[in-house]
């Protein structure tokens, strides 16, 4: 490139064709050959001598400039690299066996609004390690994601949350049939023509709420609150002004439900009524 650096539009041919007849450090192979399967030559093979000194010399600065920029961006690379490892450092050893938290950076967030909604999920139990930076995690059924994710996605759990192993409360069995308590009401929705609450369990953590029917959520207390904040989300048809909820169910009646639709077992805890 010229000193007044006037001349670097016309360098941007040579620039990109050195850049995709290059090989890519992540593919191990070039651009070119990737896209068209070989490399096309910017020169010919043979080249035959010229009895014009101006080609001549135009070709051998062609020849030069695209080695120059080969040799710049290996060097880019380099330095790239070596910019990168100086701050990285090696995390806290995870073996399987150990209970890690999981990042919510690659997973679906329902909530309004991404930023607020929790960085950390769990803690897991490590099942396998896969290789140097991969391991396995042992999720809940209802997640219904890969169970597989690299180092940097994990943090280990120890010493962040004591009670982290402590046992989940067992259910309550109520005419036979597992019964499990609500801590609070997230959301509404309809689904398939039916009115559906997201249920948020007591002793699970958010990885554990589940939609449920509107018609086996049996808390009055949580329905009315939560519509009365959120006058705008779907509701259940209404008689008046009040909104019709099961019936044999008195305001002040425990909180009950059929349970998460995730088979790992839940909590049961009775609910409070607003003072």
């Amino acid at each position: 490139m010229k000193y007044q650096q006037d001349n670097w539009a016309s360098l941007l041919p040579l620039s990109e064709f050195a850049y995709n007849n290059g090989v890519q450090a992540s593919t191990k192979e070039t651009p070119f050959f990737a896209n068209y399967g070989f490399h096309p030559r910017f020169f010919p093979s043979v080249i035959e001598t010229s009895e014009v000194p101006a080609a001549e010399d135009w070709l051998q600065e062609l020849t030069a400039v695209q080695q120059l920029l080969l040799q710049q961006l290996d060097q880019a690379k380099e330095d790239y690299k070596r910019h990168a490892d100086s701050h990285r450092q090696p995390g806290p050893e995870i073996k399987v066996g150990d209970r890690v938290f999981l990042s919510t950076r690659f997973l679906p967030s329902h909530r309004p609004c991404r930023k607020l909604d929790a960085r950390f999920i769990g803690p897991y139990p490590v099942v396998a390690q896969l290789n140097p930076v991969t391991f396995k995690l042992q999720l809940p059924r209802s997640m219904r994601i890969h169970p597989v994710f690299h180092r940097s996605l994990l943090l280990p759990a120890d010493g962040v949350r004591p009670d982290a192993d402590r046992p989940a409360p067992t259910p309550v069995l109520v005419d036979g049939e597992e019964e499990f308590e609500v801590q609070d009401i997230l959301d509404s929705r309809f689904h398939s023509r039916r009115l559906q609450y997201l249920i948020d369990w007591v002793g699970f953590g958010p990885e554990e709420r589940s939609w449920e029917d509107a018609s086996t959520v049996h808390a009055p207390d949580l329905t009315r609150r939560f519509h009365q904040t959120y006058p705008a989300k779907p509701r259940p048809r209404t008689s008046g002004r009040e909104p019709i909820f099961e019936r044999g169910l008195e305001e002040g009646d425990s909180v009950m439900t059929h349970g998460p639709c995730s088979p790992v077992p839940s909590a049961v805890v009775t609910d409070e009524e607003e003072n």
